[in-house]
């Protein structure tokens, strides 16, 4: 499996023909507009760094690193398309709300909504408009 490709092949085994399955990923866009001084965005790579801390078990504070790889929605599109996947949407989505609402930068997450598609490229019958429960 390629690591920088949150759809892996395995995400076309598990659609059946036919099928429909959904992926969010954090946006580039909204990452990059609201980057915060203790932020590193490399544009290159579209991986962001930050530090915070966490807790263990008994309230004692650790430093820790949080890398945040980050997409565009033509990003997730040819990552679908690599691993034969067939977006069929792509909405602006915030935890707790997600929906069909239009992608943008105020959006913090991008959900994609895919219909499998066969190996000579044809695209499987697919119910169009297609939200996952969760988008």
């Amino acid at each position: 499996m390629n690591s920088t490709n949150p759809f892996s092949t395995a995400s076309h085994e598990r659609c059946a023909p036919g099928g429909v399955a959904a992926i969010s990923a954090f946006s580039a866009y909204f990452q990059i507009r609201f980057l915060e001084a203790f932020d590193t965005f490399d544009a290159v790579t579209g991986v962001n760094h930050e530090t915070t801390e966490v807790r263990d078990p008994d309230g004692r504070a650790m430093p820790a690193d949080l890398w945040t790889t980050c997409f565009t929605p033509r990003e997730l599109r040819l990552l679908a398309r690599a691993v034969g996947l067939e977006p069929v949407a792509i909405h602006g989505v915030t935890p707790g709300a997600y929906g069909p609402h239009d992608a943008s930068t105020d959006c913090p997450e991008f959900c994609c909504s895919l219909g499998a598609v066969s190996l000579i490229g044809d695209v499987l019958p697919r119910s169009h408009g297609f939200v996952a429960p969760h988008c």
